[in-house]
This record gives C-alpha cells, structure tokens and sequence, in this order.
C-alpha cells in the first residue's frame, strides 16, 4: 500500500476545522486532527498468530523476524487463548497501516529495519522494543474497506487494535483531537510536548467523512528537506577563519538557500577545513517556512 499524499498546511487551517467541527451536528465533525507520530511508516497484515510488516515502498521490503514484538500475538493464558480461537471474528486477513515508532526516534527504527534480524533484535533486547502506532486500515477479516468514509475506518481499527492489546501491550492507536475540541490548542499541545521528537512532530488533518486519502493535511512546526551543498560562507568576527553557513540548492536545483545553524563551533571549523570533502554533499535540512 501506498504512502498517503501529504499536503503542508498553515496554522489558519485550524482554526476553521474548529469552526467547521463545532458547527457541525455531534457525531457529523466533518474533520478528524490526529497527532503525527515520527516513525517510519509500514503495512501489516494480520496473518492467523503473526502479523507480517512490510514497507509501502513499491519494493515492498518485509521486515520479517525484525519485530519480535509485534510479529507475535502472545497468548498469555489458557483463558485467552480459548477466546481466540472460538470466538468467530478472528482478524485473519486483515490489513493496517500505521508507523513503527521508538522513543530513541525515527533513526533508530530505521537502524532497526535496516538491520539483519539477528541485530535488530539485539538492539531492542536493549534499548527497547518497536511499538505500532495504526492509523488507517484497509481490509478487515479479509474484506476491503478502503472504500468507506474515514471516521467508520477508525472505528474498526481502534477495535482491532482493541483486540490485539488483549495479546500484544505493543499496539496503539494514534491519539486524536475531541471532535469539538479546539484544533489549534492540541497542535500547540503536540509541537511542545517536552519529550521532543519523535512526540512532537505535529498533526494530520483528515477528512472523516470521505474516504480520499490523497487530500490529507500535514501540519507541523518545522519540516525537513534534502539539499546539496554548493558552497562555503566564511564567519564573521572572533570566528573567522571557520565556517559561517553554508549555501545549498534543492535536489534539482531550482531553488537556492543557506544553512547557518544547527553546527557545533568544532563541526563548524572542521567543514571549513575540509570544504572539498563536503562540497556536493547530501545533507538534511531543518526548515521552518520557504521564502520567495
């Protein structure tokens, strides 16, 4: 499954989802604003006692005997056990999407994945396991659901991940806004959270009355890009002679900018020293807003 097309939103925004949602007849809230957790993003299937992730990327990478802690659905008890396999809504053939998600950051989750089984699991034996955080569901119990309206899409997930919690601590469902709650102070609340990334990255504005993916609103404080570094801007002052910025250009060069901070004074003199090494580097960027 494919990644959803994000759009970046400014702040105004929502303010009028708030408008909008309190306007609106309870349980009709036309907008759901959900916090965006910094992960990495993968599809899992639920197949019989193991759930399979796998990347949206068109290569579809599986990341099999890497998640020891979600792949299984643990059966703790024999009571338990008896529960799943009489009940008649087995989750078999089921398919959801959502982010894997640590609190050492999206990094160290793609160190995870990036990883040969044998170490992925050593890393989290010690840092920690990979929880999943669900955000949208596609099949339920083998039948396509893509096609309904959003807001009757969380409502089966936050029940299958109800399901999977009576097996497996390591699912979650992303936490979202009251419907007639004030959009804005819960953005603020998200982007201050003090534990920092990955808590804080900011909200996803999605349509709940629609099942249109391709118009889901990003909406965060900062965003990051890749660019090529073009050159070197010398410091001013008592540190002259190291480096004051450097100039890049987007991946295509059409656009131009400069990248001043987030360097310590040693990176600093160290880049100034070694230009030729840097020169045509890929770097990413943190970028608050795009002037003309």
């Amino acid at each position: 499954l494919p990644k959803p097309s994000y759009k970046r939103w400014s702040l105004d925004l929502l303010d009028k989802i708030t408008e909008a949602n309190q306007a609106a007849v309870k349980g009709q809230e036309p907008y759901a604003v959900e916090r965006k957790p910094d992960g990495s993003l993968a599809n899992a299937s639920i197949e019989d006692y193991r759930v399979v992730f796998r990347s949206h990327r068109e290569s579809a990478d599986t990341y099999y005997d890497k998640l020891p802690a979600l792949e299984f659905l643990k059966i703790d008890s024999k009571f338990w056990f008896g529960r799943f396999i009489s009940n008649d809504h087995t989750l078999s053939n089921t398919v959801l999407q959502g982010e894997l998600f640590h609190p050492e950051g999206v990094s160290f989750v793609s160190g995870v994945l990036n990883s040969l089984p044998e170490k992925a699991q050593l890393i989290q034996r010690r840092k920690g396991p990979v929880e999943y955080y669900v955000w949208d569901i596609q099949r339920y119990k083998g039948k396509d659901v893509s096609n309904l309206p959003y807001g009757q899409r969380r409502v089966l997930y936050e029940e299958v991940v109800r399901e999977l919690r009576d097996f497996n601590p390591h699912y979650r469902v992303v936490d979202s806004c009251n419907p007639n709650g004030n959009s804005r102070r819960y953005y603020d609340r998200i982007v201050s959270d003090p534990r920092g990334l990955p808590y804080s990255e900011g909200v996803v504005v999605k349509s709940r009355l629609t099942n249109d993916q391709g118009y889901w609103e990003k909406i965060k404080s900062f965003d990051f890009t890749d660019v090529v570094v073009t050159g070197f801007i010398e410091a001013e002052g008592d540190l002259s002679g190291s480096l004051g910025a450097l100039t890049v250009a987007s991946m295509d060069g059409s656009k131009t900018g400069n990248v001043g901070s987030g360097f310590s004074d040693l990176q600093g003199q160290w880049i100034w020293n070694n230009q030729s090494k840097v020169l045509g580097s890929v770097i990413r960027a943190k970028v608050l807003e795009e002037t003309q």
